[in-house]
């Protein structure tokens, strides 16, 4: 007769009594029973009597890749100015992958596009930071507001990947001057014209927004006879 003895490890596996051989009682976690341990093992204790004699047995738990790289957030909200230049870099959090080794190794993809890109620092074959770069001036006027698509990919096989969308919008700037629907403006008015009388009426747009788009019209009249 036997028995075996698991050392505080959860109860995972079970002898046969007849053939002595070791099978799996309950799926094992890596992750839940060792974390990010590079090693994970399990000891086991087998007794056995007539005559008495304890085995002791070590279970190696390998990796799978069964854990998917994720994002801090589904979607991550960013503020830059339309007077921001070319070359200026914003830092990305990185996605977590709960597997080991090759399995957690990522590899970022940013969605295509013609204002930024992903420039990603690496040591040791390992990603180490993720940043946004900006390659193209930005305009609010003509486009407000950008959304990207952030992947991260696992070396596992197969591959599994996280995605996290870039909400940015753009910050305005006072760099729009106040138009009028005309540029020049003729009025005749009769020397009997009573005082508060409407003589024209003026309509200056400026494309910016918030305070930055309040214009104040100064008159300057020039008397032309005819």
């Amino acid at each position: 007769m036997s028995q075996m003895v698991s050392k505080g490890r959860g109860d995972y596996f079970e002898v046969n009594l007849q053939s002595g051989v070791l099978f799996v009682k309950s799926p094992v976690d890596r992750e839940e029973v060792c974390g990010q341990s590079p090693l994970c093992v399990i000891d086991l204790e087998v007794i056995v009597d007539k005559p008495l004699r304890i085995f002791h047995v070590e279970v190696e738990i390998q990796d799978i890749n069964d854990n998917a790289p994720v994002f801090p957030v589904n979607e991550l909200n960013l503020f830059i100015s339309e007077s921001t230049l070319p070359g200026s870099r914003f830092p990305l959090e990185g996605a977590f992958d709960a597997d080991i080794g090759t399995n957690s190794l990522l590899t970022y993809k940013l969605s295509s596009n013609e204002f930024f890109t992903l420039d990603v620092q690496k040591k040791n074959d390992k990603s180490i930071s993720a940043q946004l770069v900006l390659r193209k001036a930005l305009n609010r006027e003509e486009i407000p507001l950008h959304k990207l698509l952030l992947t991260a990919t696992d070396r596992g096989k197969p591959e599994l990947t996280g995605t996290v969308q870039l909400v940015i919008t753009v910050l305005d700037v006072n760099d729009n001057a106040p138009v009028f629907g005309q540029s020049v403006y003729e009025v005749s008015v009769t020397e009997n014209t009573t005082i508060g009388e409407l003589v024209v009426k003026l309509n200056a747009t400026d494309l910016d927004e918030g305070l930055i788009k309040i214009s104040r019209i100064l008159l300057i009249f020039l008397l032309v006879p005819k």
